[in-house]
């Protein structure tokens, strides 16, 4: 059996970063810093397979059974990706910033659009002299369609 299994990946991205932004809120000075972007994926898996027949012979060389593969062995899929995001960080003073942000993911293998929210913080409170952070975050990744899974019905029967 001869095997050729090839997968590629073309990605595409952009990123906007508006100037800063300043604001108070309940008396504190507080700094924003937008981010938005955008990406698409391509992907594509390829597989070529060449498998010759299968003959079992009994000891005494009288054939059993014999066994062939019908179909093309050569097969690809394809699949793309979109992404959007925003994303915000806010910044308190020197020592305490927060970011939230939303993205946007279609994929045409499974034709989904998924939506997600991130959330993070950290601090350093200046009580501990700039030694300590303290930082935690929260969000969703979404795991892509594996081309390879949907291109199993492809293979040879």
């Amino acid at each position: 059996m001869d095997l050729l299994i090839r997968g590629r990946r073309d990605q595409f991205f952009v990123k906007f970063l508006p100037p800063p932004a300043g604001h108070k809120i309940f008396g504190a000075k507080v700094k924003h810093m937008m981010k938005l972007g955008a990406d698409v994926n391509f992907r594509k898996y390829f597989q070529d397979v060449t498998r010759t027949g299968v003959v079992l012979h009994r000891l005494d060389g009288s054939r059993v059974s014999q066994m062939t593969f019908a179909g093309s062995g050569t097969f690809q899929k394809s699949g793309k990706e979109s992404g959007a995001f925003i994303q915000d960080r806010m910044s308190f003073g020197s020592w305490l910033f927060l970011e939230a942000g939303v993205r946007l993911d279609t994929e045409s293998v499974l034709q989904d659009k998924i939506a997600t929210a991130r959330f993070s913080a950290a601090a350093s409170p200046p009580r501990f002299g700039g030694k300590t952070k303290i930082s935690f975050g929260i969000g969703s990744v979404q795991e892509k369609a594996s081309l390879k899974l949907f291109a199993k019905d492809l293979e040879q029967a």
